[in-house]
């Protein structure tokens, strides 16, 4: 083999290193920054007493008193509704 070829060879695969080591530290990068992003959610978590493990729990019962509030309040709407009905002409 010429010595051309062994040499575009050799910078071929270097070029193919080089580019795999930049992938692994921009993947490294990636996995910092979300251990960071974690660590930060879970200091949110405990600064609001929530156990970071039990956030699906918490989201769920949020959920269920979300759904409770707005039900009453439709509910307080209709009343409010059917009790000026009396009074409020509707020109249809």
């Amino acid at each position: 083999m010429p010595q051309e070829s062994h040499r575009q060879k050799l910078d071929a695969v270097v070029k193919r290193r080089d580019d795999l080591q930049r992938k692994v530290d921009r993947a490294e990068g990636r996995l910092e920054a979300a251990r960071n992003d974690l660590a930060k959610v879970e200091g949110e978590c405990k600064a609001k007493k929530l156990a970071p493990g039990q956030l699906d729990e918490a989201i769920e019962k949020l959920e269920t008193r979300y759904t409770q509030e707005l039900s009453g309040l439709e509910e307080q709407i209709t009343h409010a509704e059917e009790a000026v009905g009396p009074f409020v002409e509707e020109s249809t």
